[in-house]
Protein backbone atom coordinates (compact mmCIF):
# COMPACT_ATOMS: atom_id res chain seq x y z
CA UNK A 1 0.00 0.00 0.00
CA UNK A 2 1.18 3.68 -0.83
CA UNK A 3 2.43 5.66 2.27
CA UNK A 4 0.29 8.98 2.80
CA UNK A 5 1.68 12.01 0.72
CA UNK A 6 2.70 15.15 2.28
CA UNK A 7 0.18 17.67 2.40
CA UNK A 8 2.16 20.84 0.68
CA UNK A 9 -0.21 23.01 2.45
CA UNK A 10 0.10 21.88 5.80
CA UNK A 11 3.48 24.52 6.75
CA UNK A 12 4.44 22.31 9.74
CA UNK A 13 5.39 19.37 7.10
CA UNK A 14 9.09 20.21 5.22
CA UNK A 15 9.78 17.53 2.58
CA UNK A 16 12.24 19.54 0.85
CA UNK A 17 15.52 20.55 2.59
CA UNK A 18 19.36 20.60 2.81
CA UNK A 19 18.97 18.11 6.29
CA UNK A 20 21.51 17.63 8.32
CA UNK A 21 25.41 17.87 8.00
CA UNK A 22 27.91 15.35 8.97
CA UNK A 23 31.01 15.82 6.91
CA UNK A 24 33.20 18.68 5.91
CA UNK A 25 35.63 18.41 2.69
CA UNK A 26 37.64 21.34 1.95
CA UNK A 27 39.74 21.37 -1.43
CA UNK A 28 42.45 24.09 -1.59
CA UNK A 29 44.07 24.21 -5.18
CA UNK A 30 47.34 26.46 -6.64
CA UNK A 31 47.31 26.76 -10.21
CA UNK A 32 49.69 29.17 -12.16
CA UNK A 33 46.75 30.88 -13.96
CA UNK A 34 43.29 31.48 -13.12
CA UNK A 35 42.44 29.25 -16.34
CA UNK A 36 45.11 26.99 -15.52
CA UNK A 37 44.96 23.68 -14.13
CA UNK A 38 45.81 22.98 -10.41
CA UNK A 39 49.12 21.99 -9.92
CA UNK A 40 48.90 21.26 -6.28
CA UNK A 41 45.69 20.37 -4.51
CA UNK A 42 45.07 19.93 -0.79
CA UNK A 43 42.40 17.99 0.54
CA UNK A 44 41.33 17.61 3.69
CA UNK A 45 37.81 15.11 4.90
CA UNK A 46 36.60 15.88 7.86
CA UNK A 47 33.78 14.21 10.30
CA UNK A 48 31.41 16.41 12.12
CA UNK A 49 29.10 16.12 15.17
CA UNK A 50 25.57 16.03 12.83
CA UNK A 51 23.95 19.58 12.87
CA UNK A 52 20.92 20.72 11.08
CA UNK A 53 22.59 24.51 10.29
CA UNK A 54 26.30 24.67 9.63
CA UNK A 55 28.45 28.09 9.82
CA UNK A 56 30.62 28.26 7.62
CA UNK A 57 32.41 31.55 9.55
CA UNK A 58 35.00 30.17 11.60
CA UNK A 59 36.19 27.69 8.75
CA UNK A 60 36.58 30.19 6.09
CA UNK A 61 38.54 32.07 9.41
CA UNK A 62 40.87 28.59 10.07
CA UNK A 63 41.80 29.07 6.18
CA UNK A 64 42.85 32.51 6.09
CA UNK A 65 46.99 31.54 5.95
CA UNK A 66 46.67 29.27 2.70
CA UNK A 67 46.15 33.06 1.10
CA UNK A 68 49.35 34.46 2.42
CA UNK A 69 51.41 31.59 0.69
CA UNK A 70 53.66 33.40 -1.34
CA UNK A 71 53.62 36.67 -0.53
CA UNK A 72 52.43 39.41 2.49
CA UNK A 73 49.88 39.94 0.40
CA UNK A 74 47.06 37.62 -0.03
CA UNK A 75 46.87 35.72 -3.59
CA UNK A 76 44.03 36.08 -5.88
CA UNK A 77 41.25 33.45 -4.94
CA UNK A 78 37.97 32.40 -5.42
CA UNK A 79 35.72 30.78 -2.64
CA UNK A 80 32.80 27.82 -3.22
CA UNK A 81 30.34 26.76 -0.58
CA UNK A 82 28.55 23.83 -1.76
CA UNK A 83 26.26 21.61 0.49
CA UNK A 84 25.04 18.67 -0.29
CA UNK A 85 21.62 16.25 0.63
CA UNK A 86 19.94 13.44 -0.99
CA UNK A 87 16.37 12.01 0.86
CA UNK A 88 17.78 8.19 -0.43
CA UNK A 89 20.31 6.65 2.32
CA UNK A 90 21.89 8.68 4.54
CA UNK A 91 19.87 11.50 6.46
CA UNK A 92 22.92 13.66 6.39
CA UNK A 93 25.03 15.33 4.21
CA UNK A 94 28.21 16.81 3.26
CA UNK A 95 29.89 20.33 3.26
CA UNK A 96 32.31 21.48 0.54
CA UNK A 97 34.91 24.18 0.88
CA UNK A 98 36.26 24.95 -2.11
CA UNK A 99 39.44 27.53 -2.66
CA UNK A 100 41.36 28.02 -6.05
CA UNK A 101 44.23 30.29 -6.07
CA UNK A 102 46.59 31.57 -8.70
CA UNK A 103 50.14 32.12 -7.87
CA UNK A 104 51.41 33.38 -10.81
CA UNK A 105 54.17 31.09 -10.77
CA UNK A 106 55.02 29.00 -13.72
CA UNK A 107 57.76 26.71 -12.11
CA UNK A 108 55.48 24.11 -11.32
CA UNK A 109 56.66 23.48 -7.49
CA UNK A 110 55.23 25.49 -4.67
CA UNK A 111 56.84 26.46 -1.66
CA UNK A 112 57.81 24.90 1.30
CA UNK A 113 55.83 27.71 2.78
CA UNK A 114 52.97 27.31 1.22
CA UNK A 115 52.34 24.22 1.98
CA UNK A 116 53.43 25.09 5.72
CA UNK A 117 50.64 27.69 4.84
CA UNK A 118 48.11 25.20 4.15
CA UNK A 119 49.12 23.20 6.94
CA UNK A 120 48.55 25.89 9.11
CA UNK A 121 44.63 25.95 7.75
CA UNK A 122 43.76 22.86 7.85
CA UNK A 123 44.72 21.79 11.92
CA UNK A 124 43.09 24.93 12.75
CA UNK A 125 39.95 23.79 10.62
CA UNK A 126 40.60 20.56 12.76
CA UNK A 127 40.96 22.45 15.97
CA UNK A 128 37.64 23.99 15.40
CA UNK A 129 35.81 20.62 14.32
CA UNK A 130 37.60 18.75 17.27
CA UNK A 131 38.28 16.48 15.08
CA UNK A 132 40.95 13.75 15.57
CA UNK A 133 44.19 13.68 13.97
CA UNK A 134 46.12 10.23 13.55
CA UNK A 135 45.48 6.98 12.50
CA UNK A 136 47.65 4.75 11.39
CA UNK A 137 47.26 3.85 7.62
CA UNK A 138 48.31 0.38 6.43
CA UNK A 139 49.99 -0.14 2.69
CA UNK A 140 46.67 -1.14 0.79
CA UNK A 141 44.70 1.62 2.25
CA UNK A 142 47.34 4.53 1.63
CA UNK A 143 47.37 3.43 -2.17
CA UNK A 144 43.26 3.11 -2.43
CA UNK A 145 43.30 5.98 -0.60
CA UNK A 146 46.43 7.81 -3.21
CA UNK A 147 44.29 6.80 -6.29
CA UNK A 148 41.03 7.97 -4.99
CA UNK A 149 42.38 11.62 -4.09
CA UNK A 150 43.85 12.22 -7.32
CA UNK A 151 40.28 11.35 -8.86
CA UNK A 152 39.00 13.76 -6.29
CA UNK A 153 41.40 16.26 -7.84
CA UNK A 154 41.26 15.60 -11.06
CA UNK A 155 37.64 14.68 -11.74
CA UNK A 156 38.63 13.30 -15.17
CA UNK A 157 40.80 10.66 -14.31
CA UNK A 158 40.25 7.35 -13.08
CA UNK A 159 41.86 5.19 -10.61
CA UNK A 160 42.43 2.34 -12.37
CA UNK A 161 44.39 3.97 -15.14
CA UNK A 162 47.06 4.85 -12.43
CA UNK A 163 49.70 2.60 -11.89
CA UNK A 164 51.83 3.09 -9.00
CA UNK A 165 55.54 4.04 -9.84
CA UNK A 166 57.14 4.25 -6.18
CA UNK A 167 56.13 4.63 -2.92
CA UNK A 168 57.52 5.85 0.49
CA UNK A 169 56.42 4.95 4.20
CA UNK A 170 57.00 7.69 6.38
CA UNK A 171 56.42 6.51 10.24
CA UNK A 172 57.48 9.07 11.71
CA UNK A 173 55.15 11.72 10.48
CA UNK A 174 52.47 9.05 9.66
CA UNK A 175 52.17 9.44 6.12
CA UNK A 176 52.46 7.59 3.06
CA UNK A 177 54.01 9.12 -0.28
CA UNK A 178 52.64 7.22 -3.50
CA UNK A 179 53.80 8.12 -6.71
CA UNK A 180 51.28 7.02 -9.48
CA UNK A 181 51.39 7.40 -13.17
CA UNK A 182 48.98 7.17 -16.38
CA UNK A 183 50.72 5.48 -19.20
CA UNK A 184 48.64 7.01 -21.48
CA UNK A 185 50.01 10.73 -20.94
CA UNK A 186 52.75 10.20 -18.84
CA UNK A 187 52.03 12.69 -16.53
CA UNK A 188 52.85 11.77 -12.80
CA UNK A 189 50.96 12.52 -9.50
CA UNK A 190 52.30 12.35 -6.12
CA UNK A 191 49.94 11.84 -3.25
CA UNK A 192 51.21 12.47 0.12
CA UNK A 193 48.64 10.28 2.06
CA UNK A 194 48.23 11.75 5.48
CA UNK A 195 50.12 14.90 4.61
CA UNK A 196 48.74 16.59 8.14
CA UNK A 197 50.11 15.11 10.76
CA UNK A 198 48.74 11.69 9.83
CA UNK A 199 45.64 12.70 9.36
CA UNK A 200 43.90 9.70 7.07
CA UNK A 201 41.50 12.11 5.56
CA UNK A 202 44.47 14.73 4.27
CA UNK A 203 46.41 14.67 1.27
CA UNK A 204 48.51 16.74 -0.59
CA UNK A 205 48.56 15.70 -4.32
CA UNK A 206 51.15 17.37 -6.83
CA UNK A 207 50.68 17.18 -10.94
CA UNK A 208 54.06 16.94 -13.01
CA UNK A 209 53.27 17.06 -16.25
CA UNK A 210 54.91 15.25 -18.59
CA UNK A 211 57.40 18.50 -19.43
CA UNK A 212 58.44 18.19 -15.74
CA UNK A 213 58.88 13.85 -16.01
CA UNK A 214 61.37 13.88 -18.51
CA UNK A 215 64.43 15.76 -18.73
CA UNK A 216 65.66 18.11 -21.29
CA UNK A 217 67.76 15.04 -22.93
CA UNK A 218 64.15 12.78 -23.27
CA UNK A 219 65.01 10.58 -20.70
CA UNK A 220 62.55 9.67 -17.72
CA UNK A 221 63.03 11.28 -13.71
CA UNK A 222 61.82 10.29 -11.24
Amino acid sequence: MAGTAADPSDPSVRVLHLGGVDQLRVRVAYGPAPDSPARDVFLLDVPLEVADTFDEEPYLRALEPVLYAAAEAPLPYSVHLHRHHTSLGSPAGTVEIRMDLTTGNGSGRLSTAAVDAVATGFRRVLDHAGAPRRLELRHDDAIDRARAQVQEAYPEMEPAELTVSDEEHRPAQGSWSIGLRRLTDLDRYVVVVGFLDGHPGSAHVHHHRRSEVIDSVGSEVS
